[in-house]
């Protein structure tokens, strides 16, 4: 048989890992809770976060605030907030979002995403 000049393509299947974690991203100086969000890797997330900061074109308030932290020579810091089934990961973004807006926290994740997040606990209150 002979080559006709097709080649087969092979095409990498995307299967999501069992679990992801929710973490936050932390104010060096204060300690404050800044940003939360999900991750399947963190130290990834982290340099994503920061390198994606140092390139980008946009004022959006997490972009303004890691840029704050790079102009005084740090980074933020992130902790793990829990473990979660990756199934499962947006809702608990959700709930964490919620949660530290109602505790007070400052957070710089974008306002959709926390209207959505106080949308979605407002629900699950309701049922």
């Amino acid at each position: 048989m002979t080559n006709t000049g097709w080649r087969l393509k092979y095409r990498r299947v995307y299967r999501p890992p069992e679990e992801t974690s929710i973490y936050a991203l932390i104010e060096p100086d204060t300690g404050e809770i800044r940003y939360v969000g999900k991750a399947d890797n963190l130290h990834k997330r982290l340099l994503v976060h920061v390198s994606w900061t140092r390139g980008a074109n946009d004022s959006f308030p997490k972009t303004m605030w890691i840029r704050s932290l790079l102009a005084r020579n740090q980074r933020p810091e992130m902790i793990e907030l829990e473990r979660v089934p990756f199934a499962k990961a947006r809702e608990r973004e959700c709930y964490w979002i919620a949660r530290k807006v109602y505790e007070g926290c400052d957070l710089v994740n974008h306002p959709r995403e926390i209207s959505a997040a106080l949308a979605h606990a407002a629900q699950e209150d309701a049922s």
